[in-house]
Formats: structure tokens, sequence, C-alpha cells
């Protein structure tokens, strides 16, 4: 069943996102915020990223978080894997744990926000010696090894 509903609170948002069996995003486009909301939930999402920047963001942030096998590979293993869910408990439950403990271990990248605090001023440092020296923008491309 799907269900349209209102806008709320960003406690009730959560709440809800946490009360699904399965989270299913598009493939054209994905969900951004929203699958990152099912993410922090708790919830299973389930993405078949395409070929567009924009149907690859819910994979990017479930292989961030630890959980790639929640990625489709094509649309058939994305059907598959939604049945899956909506009709097993054992591996809905398993994917949950996944989700759950990747976050609540604090070992996901994706909600490590002082992290991402730091890797932003060291990239807005770099970008700006950038200009300095070289006299203009360029693009400037960071890894833990070079921050």
């Amino acid at each position: 069943q799907f269900l349209a509903v209102p806008s709320m609170s960003l406690k009730l948002h959560s709440d809800r996102c946490a009360c699904t069996d399965v989270i299913l995003d598009t493939q054209r486009v994905s969900m951004h915020t929203v699958a990152m909301d099912a993410i922090f939930a708790g919830s299973p999402l389930v993405t078949s990223p395409s070929d567009t920047f924009a149907s690859r963001v819910a994979a990017a942030c479930l292989i961030s978080h630890g959980c790639a096998h929640s990625v489709a590979r094509n649309e058939d293993d994305y059907l598959q894997m939604g049945v899956q869910l909506l009709t097993n408990d054992q591996a809905n439950q398993h994917i949950r744990k996944c989700i759950t403990m990747s976050t609540d271990s604090g070992e996901s990248k994706l909600f490590d926000t002082q992290r991402w605090a730091q890797d932003f001023v060291s990239s807005m440092k770099l970008a700006a010696e950038t200009i300095k020296y070289a006299g203009k923008p360029r693009h400037v491309i960071t890894s833990k090894s070079s921050i």
C-alpha cells in the first residue's frame, strides 16, 4: 500500500519512517534527504541507481553507511529485494539490524558531521591556496590522505 502523507515535524517524520516495512527509492530521481531520513530511522531502503547523478544519491548513502547489499544491480533485482523485504520478516530484520548497528555504533560516515565539517574546512583552505598560487579557481579534489 502506498500512502501520501502530509508534512509534519522532523521527529514525527523520523518515527513514521521507522514504522515502514520497506522504502522503495525511485529510479530516475533518488529520494536524497528522505533516503537519509529513512536510514537514520533504521528503515529498510532499496534503491536501483541508473545513469543519472540524481538516481545515485540513495545508493551512495547506503554504501557510505555500510549497507551496499540494499543497492539493486538492475530492475529485476530491485523488485526481488522489495518483495523479499515485504514478505520475509527475517530478511527485513537483517537489513534493519545492519542499518541500525551502523548508526548506533558511530561507524557510519554518513552521519559523522564533525568529520564532514573538518573535511570541508580543509577543502576550503586548499581551494584558497590554489587560487592564491595558481591565480584562478580550479577543481579541488581532496581525500583523507591529502587532508
